[in-house]
């Protein structure tokens, strides 16, 4: 039996994350950073900036 990461279970471990966001990219691929590299990119750079002023 294998393991796989759905949307559930990354909300799921997102809400158990402080600071941590869900974000869904669909459709989400197994080599995201390859395959949509501008999507995956735009997501990480809006997180980014929206760290910036939560804590030191």
């Amino acid at each position: 039996m294998g393991f796989a990461a759905t949307p559930l279970h990354m909300r799921q471990t997102a809400d158990g994350i402080l600071d941590a966001e869900y974000r869904l990219i669909d459709p989400g691929t197994h080599m995201m950073p390859l395959e949509q590299p501008d999507a995956l990119a735009a997501e990480l750079e809006r997180f980014r900036l929206g760290t910036e002023n939560r804590r030191p």
